[in-house]
């Protein structure tokens, strides 16, 4: 059986189903994809594992969160909604769906929760500015969607327009997103994840909390995030950063171009560290 997911992929430059042009259109936001916990405990379980504040979770407008590692490093992390009382659902970066499947598989075996991927089923799309019907607010100006059948995508995304704006907003606001080259690296603060609302410091106990809550109040954080502009060659995430002298002093978490040799980016720099940085023929230096 031919899933959402394929049909979308077959059907997306076919431009049917193009939105009126009296109205903004969605970008599909192929790198995310959404998975879903279910069961009557599921709020007090993710309370024990996500970096948020899951009982203030509610319907309407999606939290940030992350999932981190017993040593406290972000696994994977985006946003979360109360979508029942039953069910949390997640929007991950499509390439650590199945990381974090196998991250919860031995958790769930002695819960009351089970854990769905939609990767499939479900797809996400972003719109920046004015919000569309089934708009789920995110920042300021910026929404997430959530569908889950064709004719609604059809009808919400212009297959002219690349993700590339949606996600050089996300940069501008503070937010990354890791992704598998940069899975397990850094503490949430590293990534700036506790100035989006990602990381409750008054919730209990959850994985890796100790070593998050220690860098927080010792102020231990020697690297941290900075929005980046880069020209030249063609970087990617997960690319250590050198300073002239050679020094490591960073890796790239999220990467957009805005032409075919420049762009920005969104990376964990050492604070005490010289630019430019370099990472082969890419030269980055702070964002104006």
């Amino acid at each position: 059986m031919t899933t959402l997911y394929q049909q979308w992929l077959a059907d997306s430059g076919a431009g049917a189903g193009q939105p009126s042009p009296s109205q903004p259109a969605g970008y599909w936001l192929a790198d995310l994809c959404a998975m879903s916990f279910t069961g009557p405990d599921v709020v007090n379980f993710l309370q024990g594992y996500l970096t948020c504040d899951t009982t203030q979770l509610d319907t309407e407008r999606p939290s940030p969160w992350a999932l981190c590692n017993l040593k406290g490093r972000v696994v994977a992390n985006g946003w979360c909604l109360l979508t029942a009382p039953d069910c949390i659902k997640v929007v991950v970066h499509r390439s650590l769906a199945d990381e974090v499947a196998t991250f919860f598989k031995p958790y769930l075996l002695f819960a009351k929760s089970e854990l769905h991927s939609h990767a499939q089923d479900t797809l996400v799309f972003g719109t920046v500015g004015a919000a569309l019907p089934g708009a789920l607010q995110i920042a300021e100006d910026q929404h997430i969607y959530l569908v889950d059948d064709l004719a609604s995508a059809q009808a919400l995304s212009d297959p002219a327009l690349t993700s590339d704006a949606w996600y050089l907003e996300l940069l501008r606001g503070g937010m990354c997103l890791v992704e598998a080259a940069t899975s397990g690296q850094f503490l949430p603060q590293m990534l700036g994840l506790e100035r989006v609302g990602a990381v409750s410091f008054d919730k209990g106990c959850y994985l890796g909390q100790e070593v998050v809550a220690r860098a927080q109040h010792r102020g231990a954080v020697k690297r941290l995030p900075q929005l980046l502009s880069w020209q030249g060659g063609d970087p990617n995430a997960g690319d250590p950063l050198n300073a002239p002298s050679g020094r490591s002093c960073g890796t790239l978490v999220n990467v957009v171009a805005t032409s075919s040799a420049s762009g920005l980016a969104l990376a964990v720099v050492a604070t005490d560290a010289d630019f430019p940085l370099e990472h082969a023929a890419t030269q980055l230096n702070p964002a104006a």
